[in-house]
C-alpha cells in the first residue's frame, strides 16, 4: 500500500466498505501537520514553491467557510512524447526527488546533530535501546541472521530465561568497592558546578525552555565526567576479568549510569531551574541538589542498577523494548548495526526495520529482519561537515538503501558503503562490520566499531526519504509504477495546461433550483462549498482536490460527507492521514450516522477497517461470526432495498416539491409596496 507522493507520513489507513476514493488529508497544504512559524518557515517556502510550480489547484479558507477552485492533472499520452522528452522528464523527476531528499534531510541548511542516536534510555527510565553484546548468545544469533542467504532468513526466537547475564560475586563485591570509593567531595563538586553554570549561562539563554533542556545536558555531562567516569575505570579491570561480555558495552553503560544517577532529580531540578530563571535566586537549586543529589542515595541506585545487570533477562528487555514502541505512534523497533562515535553522541552507521510477533501460547518474542539495510548518510555527512575532512559537497555514500535478494546475506550490503566511509573518515581500511571484528577504527575525534543494538525509533520522516529513495532508484534503472505516477506528475506541469472544473461546478450549481440545493443526497447535513467539492470529484477530468481552512472549518465533515456518497455510489474508500485526530473524527461521523439508520440496540460489525493504530479492529471485522452477521445484514437489506429506494425518492420529492412552492409563494410578495407602506406610515 503506497501514499501519494509527497505526502506526509501517513500513521493510519482504514477502508470503509463498500464505497473508490482516494484521499489525503489536507490542510493549510501541509497535509494536516500543524508548525510554528519558526518549525515551518523553510518548509512552508518549499510548499509554496510547489504550489506556484505546479498550479494544480488555488484554495483558500477563512473562518467562517473553505472555497476551493478545483483543477486536475490530465493523464499524459505517453504515445505523443517522442523520446527526447521522455529522457528530459526522467532527468527532471530526478532532479525533483533529490531536490525533496536533499531539503527533508537538510532543510538546505548546515545539518545539526542527526536525531537517530544511540539511547538506551530516555527520561522516566523508559528503555528504547538495548546493546546486544550484553548477551554474548543473543549477540551471536543476530549476527548469524545476518549472514544467511535473504531467503532462508528465520525470525530470532526471545524466551524466558533463554538468554541471561550471570556475573560472579567476586564482581558483585568489587562493583561495591568501587561505588563506595567514590567520595563525596566528587559529589559536593558536581553541585557546584551545576549551580555555577547555571548562574554563568542564565543571562546569555534567550528562552528559559532552552535554557532549562542546556542545564539537564550540562547536568548529565558533571555527573558523567566526575562521578561515572571515575567509577567505570576502576571497574575496568575486573570486567576484563569477571565479565568480558561487558568490556563492549562500557560507552553504553556510561550512559546508562548517567541516566539513573540523573533520573531522581527530574521534577525538582527543572522546577527549581525554571524558578532561577523567573526570580534569578539559586536557593531552590541548592535545597533540591543536596537533598535529592548525595553519596549515599546515588550509592543505593548504583548497587540496585548492578545488581539487576548481573541477573538479567534478554526477555524482559525486549518486552521494555515492544512496550516502548507501542507508547506512541509511529515507532518501530530497529537494528542497529556499528557505531559511529563523535563528540557525545552514538549514531548507528546502518540500519535495519524489524517486525516483532509475540506467540500467544508460549509468550515468545520473535524477531525477523526485514532484507533491506539502511544506511545513516545524514550521520556520516554531519561527522565531515564537523570535522572538515571531506572537503566535497556530496555525500560518500551512494546507496541510502540496500536491498538483499536471493542468496545474498545481509551482511553482504554492508561492504561498499563501510568502504566507502572508511575511505571518507580516513580510518584504517582493513576494519569491517562483523562478528570477529573487535577492534574499533578510530580518531581522536571519532570512531566506528562492529556491534549491535536494538533500539526504538520514530518511522515518520524515514517513510517519507524511503519515497524519494525509490524514486531515484527507479529512475536510475527500469523505472515502475511509483515512477509512472510521478514522471506523469511532472510532465503534466511542464508541458500541459491543468483543466480547472471549478467553472464546470459552480455553472452547475448555479443552475440547480433551491429544491435541489437544499435537498442533497447525503445523510448528513453539507453546504454549498461542501456541495460543490463531492459534484467536483464526479467530474471526469478531476483527479485531485485541495481543501483548506484553519481548524473547526468543516475539512473533517467534508470527508465524511465524501466518503457517505461512495457508499451510496457502492464505491469503495481509502481513507489516509499522517493525524489519528482526523480519522476518529471520520470514522465516529461514519459510526454514529449508520446507526442511526438501524433498529436500536443492534449490535451490529460496520466493515470499517482500521489500521495502524494499538488496537486495531482487523482480527474482529475479519472473524466468522462479523463476516456472517455482515452478509445477513446484506442479504436482509437487499430483500427490502426497493421499497426503501422508493420511499426515499418519494420523500426527496416531497421536500423538493414542498421547498418549490415555498419559494415560488415567497417570491409573490410584494416586498417594494409594504416597505413604501411602512415608509409612508
Amino acid at each position: 500500500m503506497r501514499r501519494a507522493i509527497g505526502a506526509e507520513p501517513l500513521s493510519e489507513v482504514w477502508f470503509p466498505y463498500p464505497c473508490a476514493l482516494a484521499h489525503e488529508n489536507y490542510e493549510g497544504g501541509r497535509c494536516g501537520r500543524e508548525r510554528s512559524a519558526e518549525e515551518g518557515g523553510g518548509r512552508r517556502e518549499a510548499a509554496e514553491d510547489r504550489e506556484e510550480a505546479s498550479s494544480l489547484l488555488r484554495c483558500s479558507g477563512n473562518a467562517t467557510k473553505n472555497e476551493c477552485y478545483i483543477g486536475p492533472i490530465p493523464h499524459p499520452r505517453r504515445s505523443q512524447l517522442s523520446s527526447m522528452e521522455k529522457s528530459t522528464i526522467r532527468e527532471l523527476a530526478k532532479s525533483v526527488s533529490s531536490y525533496f531528499l536533499n531539503y527533508l534531510e537538510t532543510d538546505f541548511k548546515k545539518q545539526q546533530t542527526p536525531g537517530r542516536r544511540l539511547q538506551l534510555q530516555r527520561e522516566g527510565g523508559l528503555r528504547v535501546g538495548l546493546s546486544l553484546a550484553r548477551y554474548a548468545s543473543l549477540n551471536a544469533a543476530f549476527w548469524s541472521a545476518l549472514s544467511v542467504p535473504a531467503t532462508e532468513l528465520e525470525p530470532v526466537v526471545v524466551s524466558r530465561r533463554a538468554f541471561t547475564t550471570t556475573l560472579s560475586d567476586r564482581f558483585r563485591d568489587a562493583v561495591r568497592k568501587a561505588i563506595t570509593a567514590t567520595p563525596s567531595e566528587a559529589y559536593t563538586l558536581v553541585r557546584q558546578q551545576i549551580v555555577g553554570r547555571a548562574e554563568s549561562t542564565l543571562a546569555e539563554s534567550e528562552y528559559a525552555d532552552g535554557w532549562v533542556t542546556d542545564m539537564f545536558r550540562a547536568s548529565a555531562e558533571e555527573i558523567c565526567e566526575r562521578i561515572v567516569h571515575p567509577l567505570l575505570s576502576l571497574l575496568e579491570p575486573v570486567i576484563r576479568r569477571d565479565a568480558q561480555s561487558l568490556l563492549e558495552t562500557t560507552y553504553d553503560l556510561e550512559g546508562e549510569l548517567t541516566n539513573i544517577l540523573l533520573q531522581p532529580l527530574n521534577d525538582d531540578l527543572s522546577t527549581a531551574l525554571y524558578t532561577l530563571a523567573s526570580v534569578g535566586k539559586t536557593d531552590d537549586l541548592w535545597e533540591v541538589l543536596t537533598r535529592l543529589f548525595t553519596r549515599d542515595h546515588s550509592s543505593t541506585v548504583l548497587m540496585e542498577y548492578f545488581e539487576t545487570f548481573a541477573a538479567a533477562d534478554a526477555y524482559t528487555d525486549v518486552k521494555q523494548l515492544v512496550a516502548a514502541s507501542k507508547s506512541r505512534e509511529n515507532l518501530d523497533l530497529y537494528l542497529y548495526v556499528g557505531v559511529l562515535r563523535f563528540q557525545k553522541n552514538a549514531f548507528p552507521l546502518f540500519y535495519i526495520p524489524l517486525t516483532v510477533e509475540m506467540e500467544e501460547e508460549t509468550t515468545k518474542y520473535r524477531i525477523s529482519l526485514k532484507p533491506q539495510v539502511l544506511v545513516y548518510k545524514r550521520a556520516i555527512d554531519f561527522v565531515l561537515q564537523e570535522t572538515n575532512v571531506r572537503a566535497e559537497a556530496t555525500s560518500p555514500v551512494s546507496e541510502r538503501i540496500l536491498y538483499a535478494t536471493g542468496e545474498q546475506a545481509i551482511c553482504e550490503l554492508l561492504t561498499v558503503p563501510t568502504t566507502q566511509v572508511l575511505s571518507a573518515l580516513r580510518l584504517p581500511p582493513d576494519f569491517r562490520i562483523a562478528a570477529e571484528q573487535m577492534e574499533n577504527a578510530d580518531t581522536p575525534r571519532y570512531s566506528l566499531e562492529s556491534s549491535l543494538h536494538l533500539a526504538v525509533y520514530d518511522k515518520s520522516d524515514e517513510s517519507l526519504l524511503n519515497d524519494y529513495e525509490e524514486l531515484l532508484t527507479a529512475a536510475r534503472g527500469d523505472g515502475g509504477p511509483i515512477l509512472d505516477l510521478f514522471e506523469g506528475m511532472i510532465r503534466s506541469v511542464v508541458l500541459d495546461d491543468p483543466i480547472s472544473v471549478d467553472r464546470k461546478v459552480s455553472d452547475g450549481w448555479d443552475g440547480l433550483g433551491i429544491g435541489d440545493r437544499m435537498v442533497q443526497p447525503s445523510p448528513i447535513p453539507i453546504n454549498e462549498e461542501q456541495s460543490k467539492i463531492i459534484a467536483a470529484l464526479k467530474q471526469p477530468d478531476c483527479r485531485f482536490v485541495l481543501v483548506e481552512g484553519p481548524p473547526g472549518t468543516g475539512k473533517s465533515h467534508t470527508i465524511s460527507a465524501i466518503a457517505f456518497d461512495a457508499i451510496l455510489a457502492k464505491k469503495s474508500v481509502l481513507l489516509l492521514s499522517d493525524k489519528n485526530e482526523a480519522l476518529d473524527v471520520v470514522e465516529n461521523k461514519l459510526e454514529q450516522t449508520l446507526a442511526s439508520v438501524r433498529p436500536s440496540g443492534l449490535d451490529f460489525p460496520n466493515p470499517i477497517l482500521r489500521l495502524g493504530k494499538e488496537g486495531n479492529n482487523f482480527r474482529t471485522l475479519l472473524q466468522g461470526s462479523a463476516v456472517q452477521q455482515i452478509n445477513d445484514f446484506n442479504r436482509a437489506a437487499r430483500t427490502r432495498e426497493t421499497a426503501v429506494k422508493s420511499e426515499l425518492d418519494a420523500t426527496v420529492h416531497e421536500l423538493k416539491s414542498d421547498l418549490e412552492k415555498t419559494a415560488a409563494a415567497l417570491a409573490g410578495i410584494p416586498l417594494q409596496r409594504i416597505v413604501e407602506r411602512n415608509v409612508v406610515k
